[in-house]
């Protein structure tokens, strides 16, 4: 995930693997599904492409995030496997040059990705559309935004108060 990192014995349990991988700087702090083979094996599946098929550069580090990667985040956000190509598409859609990946994730601007999810998909998925949609009570929302969060954060670089400059602006505004 990040650049020269190897893999790693984590706990089985969960708690201990998400103390283990927050220390380590791979989270967001809270409980996470550990990474295990099987849990990565289960969401490449739901990709025909290779594991190692790479869907672009990440900035601000500009890390190349492979199917691979893109799985391992999405595994401890919580997300299922038939949410994989929700979470591949919107890596692929934020890395067109006209989005402006770099100016997003390096503004100190108060600003960030958002995702909407049209088509059959979204009920597939069972993706709350109406009320709350925006908020929580929805697995599929939840679990997609903290895997794109992740994949930004482990595979590009853009860590609180260091290269995320909208929590470092944030925390200096006080």
């Amino acid at each position: 995930m990040k650049a020269g990192t190897a893999l790693f014995e984590i706990p089985d349990d969960i708690a201990e693997a998400s103390r283990a991988l927050f220390e380590a700087g791979y989270t967001d702090g809270l409980p996470i599904v550990p990474p295990t083979n099987a849990r990565v094996r289960a969401m490449l599946a739901a990709d025909p492409r290779s594991d190692l098929a790479a869907l672009g550069r990440i900035p601000p580090r500009l890390g190349t995030v492979t199917l691979q990667a893109a799985a391992i985040n999405a595994v401890m956000a919580g997300a299922r496997p038939d949410f994989f190509p929700v979470i591949t598409a919107a890596i692929e859609a934020m890395l067109e040059p006209t989005f402006n990946l770099l100016g997003v994730r390096a503004t100190t601007h108060p600003c960030g990705p958002v995702l909407l999810v049209e088509g059959p998909i979204r009920h597939a998925l069972k993706m709350n559309t109406r009320a709350n949609a925006m908020g929580e009570g929805n697995v599929a929302r939840a679990s997609i935004g903290r895997a794109i969060r992740f994949i930004l954060r482990n595979v590009g670089g853009a860590l609180p108060g260091t290269t995320d400059m909208v929590v470092a602006f944030a925390h200096t505004a006080r």
